[in-house]
Order: structure tokens, then C-alpha cells, then sequence
């Protein structure tokens, strides 16, 4: 009989862990869902002033790559020239 008891507080024990997890899904989810549909979305219109753009005028000159791997970068980061570009070797 008391084997019995153990296994009947085991699976009650496994059974309530596992309620609290399918629970906790599901109240979690409609939390996120309330919230989500709450926040107010940003529309830009047409009337809002447009970003200005950053314009570099500096050229950097580039020298001439020891390899075919090389001119394809210098080539990639020429093409982005107005973009912040890093390349790490």
C-alpha cells in the first residue's frame, strides 16, 4: 500500500507540473498578445521631415589587391562607398 502511495504522489506531482507549465503558456501568450495589440504602431506620413543623410566627401585611395579574394572586398566596399563599411581579416 505504500508503494501505491508513492507512485499515486508521483504521477499527481508530474500532473501538476505539467498543468503549470500548459497554464503558464497560455496566460503568458494572451499577455503577449493584449500587449502587442495595445502599443500603438508608428506610421510615418508624408508630412513627417524626411532623415537627412550622412554625405562623405573624404576618398580614400585604395591600393592595388595582392590577390583575386582581395579585389573582390575592395570591389564590394567600393560599390557601398557612402556606407560604413569594415572589413575584418
Amino acid at each position: 500500500m505504500r508503494e501505491r502511495s508513492r507512485v499515486m504522489m508521483g504521477l499527481l506531482l508530474v500532473f501538476t507540473l505539467l498543468t503549470g507549465v500548459v497554464a503558464g503558456g497560455v496566460v503568458g501568450g494572451g499577455v503577449g498578445y493584449l500587449v502587442a495589440n495595445r502599443a500603438r504602431p508608428v506610421v510615418a506620413t508624408a508630412s513627417s521631415p524626411a532623415l537627412p543623410a550622412p554625405v562623405s566627401s573624404v576618398s580614400t585611395p585604395v591600393s592595388a589587391p595582392a590577390n583575386a579574394d582581395d579585389a573582390t572586398v575592395v570591389g564590394v566596399v567600393e560599390r557601398v562607398a557612402p556606407a560604413v563599411v569594415t572589413v575584418v581579416n
